[in-house]
């Protein structure tokens, strides 16, 4: 059952001029990204938000573990939380 299970992350913080490309970048050196989506408000702007899905539990433990960290070439830093399960 455990391949039936996304491992994904919420992260709050981004740049609104981050990419996908560039969000999936950061997190590489913690494993495999399956996934990246930067929502965009209703005004069409980036919401400066992300979810990003790795192929295991231990992959995204490690992308918690980044909580905290600076945003590259900016002073803004990263919130990184298991992303909650929709009910």
């Amino acid at each position: 059952m455990e391949e039936a299970q996304e491992h994904k992350i919420h992260v709050k913080g981004l740049p609104w001029v981050a990419t996908e490309e560039e969000v999936s970048d950061f997190f590489k050196d913690c494993g495999k990204v399956t996934r990246c989506e930067c929502p965009f408000g209703a005004d069409g702007r980036s919401s400066g938000t992300a979810f990003v899905v790795f192929s295991k539990r231990s992959e995204l433990d490690a992308s918690i573990a980044l909580d905290g960290q600076m945003w590259p070439g900016t002073e803004r830093w990263l919130k990184i939380q298991e992303a909650a399960e929709k009910m």
